[in-house]
């Protein structure tokens, strides 16, 4: 996913908008993005017990 569409998609939210531009490029470089579908079960495991889910 391209990184402008990370950043308009963090930028809705309160808390990323105070980190500024150059933060939140930052932030898209290693940020990871799926589409899941609406009412499809999401599994967390183990190896995601360290991440954010929006």
């Amino acid at each position: 996913m391209k990184a402008i569409t990370k950043y308009w998609f963090l930028e809705g939210f309160n808390l990323f908008r105070k980190l500024g531009m150059l933060n939140m490029m930052k932030i898209c470089e290693i940020l990871e993005m799926d589409n899941i579908e609406k009412g499809k079960r999401i599994e967390l495991k183990e190896e995601h017990k360290n991440s954010v889910f929006f």
